[in-house]
């Protein structure tokens, strides 16, 4: 998972994709979360056949990154506007 995310939850596009894309692959990753602003970099700069052994994900904002991300024990739902997390009986928001 690489990004940057603004304070509102919308998920930013960043630079060197294809490094990132390949590093991952090299080390056995096969699920990536990426940038929906990214996806022309993954298109144009990650050889199709790295890119068919993956599954890549192309997120907007952090709510989709959650729901991929989080085990499925854990628990996340926007509460007026922010963000609560609950993991492992802990609350953090």
């Amino acid at each position: 998972m690489t990004g940057e995310i603004t304070l509102s939850g919308r998920v930013l596009p960043v630079g060197g994709i294809k490094e990132k894309v390949l590093a991952a692959h090299r080390v056995g990753l096969t699920t990536l979360i990426l940038p929906h602003q990214n996806e022309r970099q993954l298109l144009e700069d990650v050889p199709a056949e790295v890119r068919a052994q993956l599954e890549v994900h192309l997120v907007r904002d952090v709510a989709e990154v959650l729901q991929i991300a989080l085990p499925d024990g854990s628990h996340w739902s926007p509460l007026d506007g922010e963000l609560e997390l609950e993991l492992a009986g802990k609350g953090i928001s």
